[in-house]
């Protein structure tokens, strides 16, 4: 998380510890009285997250682990992916078609990273494969020649999201966080670093601490979500510096 292609760097499969540190400090602190009256969901959390553990590409465990075992968080940043990512492989393909290599190295990297960390292994597996195919894009092996691995990944794409969302439509409603200062403080500063050094692990810590951002933020927060979302990471720290 803390610069790309280094041992902290959270865009792996495996998530290292320092990172989960990270994520446990920094998540937001749920008044647990408000969450025992949240709407009851229409089966119970031991059979929800049963089926999610029997749905094929995604590693129920790993995802767990990456949150610090918080549950009600996963459902919700799985919700999130859906909705940022799904269409991901189509916004790649018009990458690839008009010959963007940057682009598409950034958008794969950027999924790889999500992907792994909330345990949806297959996609990340696939999105790191389109990343190195881009990376090796030249004249002689054109960026369309990735577009093999672009249709496994738009494969596995629509397989994770045709499964997860039947599911995810019952989650139930989770109380929206206090803001732990401190922590917001931490996540704050960790992301103006990776903004200032361009780095695309800032799209991935942003998703992990969207619910923090949000709650401390408002609305100003879905506009520093744009920015990061395209990639437009000097107006994002602009935006980052003036919220705090």
């Amino acid at each position: 998380m803390f610069g790309s292609g280094h041992e902290r760097s959270c865009a792996k499969p495996l998530v290292p510890d320092c990172c989960i540190k990270v994520w446990c400090a920094g998540s937001p602190r749920i008044n647990t009285e408000t969450a025992h009256h949240a709407k009851t969901p229409s089966f119970t959390p031991e059979l929800r997250f049963a089926t999610l553990a029997h749905i094929e590409g995604l590693n129920l465990a790993l995802g767990l682990r990456s949150l610090c075992g918080d549950e009600a968080r996963l459902r919700q940043l799985l919700a999130q992916f859906l909705d940022n990512h799904a269409d991901d492989a189509q916004r790649i393909a018009e990458q690839i078609n008009a010959g963007e290599i940057n682009a598409v190295i950034h958008s794969a990297h950027a999924l790889k990273g999500v992907a792994a960390t909330l345990g949806i292994t297959r996609v990340a597996e696939l999105a790191a494969t389109l990343e190195r195919c881009a990376k090796t894009a030249t004249a002689q092996f054109p960026l369309k020649l990735c577009k093999s691995s672009l249709t496994a990944l738009a494969e596995a794409l629509a397989h994770i999201a045709t499964q997860l969302r039947p599911l995810l439509a019952e989650a139930p409603i989770v109380p929206a966080p206090s803001v732990d200062p401190a922590a917001l403080q931490q996540v704050v500063e960790q992301l103006a670093q990776l903004l200032e050094r361009d780095d695309t692990e800032a799209n991935i810590l942003f998703e992990a601490q969207r619910a923090l951002l949000f709650a401390a933020f408002g609305d100003d927060a879905r506009r520093l979500d744009k920015q990061i979302q395209n990639y437009d990471y000097l107006q994002a720290l602009a935006t980052l510096r003036s919220l705090t």
